[in-house]
């Protein structure tokens, strides 16, 4: 029963939180409601008497001390910090947007990846590439295990990572295949 009643209780606590977490709301300040003294807080005993709790009266905080020569790095706060930041200008909106390479739902997650470069766009997915211009307009559109089809034992390719090189202007893509005994990284 005490295990029914904790399993109940665990799966309350977390679809609460989860739906909890999807409820919309204002963001406000907080505010305060009450104080509560330590020594206004109750206790009966087994005889009806009273007892208030109270923290240890001659409790002091401890001594910290330390070799100022062994510290590394030591950041001082500035109270005039805050007003000499400089505003942030904010990216630009895009100019345009199109509709990427969908899911077609075989495999989850799709672990969805893409790097644009000065022409062309490169997207990958779990179970699909594919090249774009600009504009949105598919140029070339495969599969990732016919994409790396001509390596040997690239069967069962999946999570496709990829990066576009700026400097060799080239695009850099890493596949893992066969989540076995015989793995390989592309």
């Amino acid at each position: 029963m005490k295990k029914f009643l904790s399993l109940f209780l665990i799966i309350h606590f977390v679809l609460t939180g989860a739906i909890a977490q999807q409820i919309s709301g204002t963001k406000q300040k907080a505010t305060l409601h009450a104080t509560v003294k330590l020594s206004n807080i109750t206790q009966t005993k087994g005889d009806g008497k009273i007892k208030y709790k109270t923290p240890n009266p001659h409790w002091q905080p401890p001594e910290w001390s330390y070799a100022k020569d062994k510290v590394i790095y030591r950041q001082d706060v500035l109270p005039a910090a805050a007003e000499n930041r400089q505003t942030r200008e904010d990216s630009p909106l895009p100019e345009m947007s199109f509709e990427g390479l969908v899911d077609n739902n075989t495999s989850i997650p799709p672990d969805v990846n893409g790097a644009a470069g000065p022409d062309h766009i490169m997207q990958t997915l779990n179970t699909e590439v594919r090249i774009s211009d600009k504009e949105g307009n598919p140029i070339f559109t495969t599969t990732l295990s016919s994409f790396w089809s001509a390596l040997p034992g690239s069967g069962n390719t999946f999570d496709p990572k990829i990066v576009y090189d700026p400097y060799a202007e080239r695009w850099l893509m890493t596949t893992p295949s066969g989540s076995g005994t015989s793995s390989r990284i592309y």
